[in-house]
Formats: structure tokens, sequence, C-alpha cells
């Protein structure tokens, strides 16, 4: 595999250089494969591309998404073990989670029934 080095334009200021690499860019050249060098120039860029408000702000979202669940999670953790350290609430605090399997039995027994009078109700109507 052979590597080629090829000068392709020089520029008066940085700024100019960006903006042809810019229009390079949305005519589809692959940007792996192009280097800014510059006089003097302190920095090393590899382009990859451009982002644009809309992709910093996807990216700000995301991370202040991932680290309010984190850190939202975490001290609502430690708030609800806390709580159950004050007397009287945390008999009020283990009911709930118990009154809600309850609930959800009641209503898994309950459910059939409601099926079969349904059932019987369209009969009698279809006989009437």
């Amino acid at each position: 595999m052979t590597y080629t080095h090829t000068v392709v334009a020089h520029f008066p200021s940085h700024a100019e250089a960006e903006r042809i690499v810019l229009e390079m860019e949305k005519e589809g050249f692959d940007m792996q494969k192009l280097s800014i060098i510059g006089k003097d120039y302190q920095t090393t860029e590899h382009v990859r591309g451009f982002l644009t408000w809309k992709d910093t702000a996807i990216a700000g979202a995301t991370g202040g998404a991932y680290w309010g669940t984190f850190v939202g999670g975490l001290f609502g953790i430690l708030a609800g073990a806390g709580v159950l350290f004050i007397p009287g609430i945390a008999p009020i605090i283990i009911a709930g989670p118990i009154a809600g399997v309850l609930a959800g039995w009641l209503e898994a027994k309950a459910y059939p029934l409601t099926i079969k009078a349904r059932h019987e109700l369209r009969k009698q109507l279809q006989s009437a």
C-alpha cells in the first residue's frame, strides 16, 4: 500500500482553509484523507467533520440525561433509605409496596369474573 501526500492548495489564513474544508465536506470529500498544515501553528488538526449546533445540543442533552438520572437515582435511594429510620414512617413506606401487590392480586382474581360476566351479558342481549 503506497501513501501519497499532495499539496492541494495554499491559503493566506486558517479561516480561509477551514471555509474550503467545509465546502469539500459538503461535496463528499473523505475527511479522513485531509490534513491542514500551517506555519508557526501550535496545534494539530485531524478533520473528521464539522459539528453543528444540533450535534452539540444532542450530545449535551444525552450527557445531562445520563448524569441526571444517575445522580437523581442515587439521591432517591439514599433519601428513601434515610426515611426508613424516621419513627412511624417506616411502616407506611413498607406498606405501600405490600398494598400494591395485594391490589394486583385482587385485580388478577377479579378479572376473570368480569370477563365471565361480560360474556353472560352479551349472551343475554343476543337471545333477547
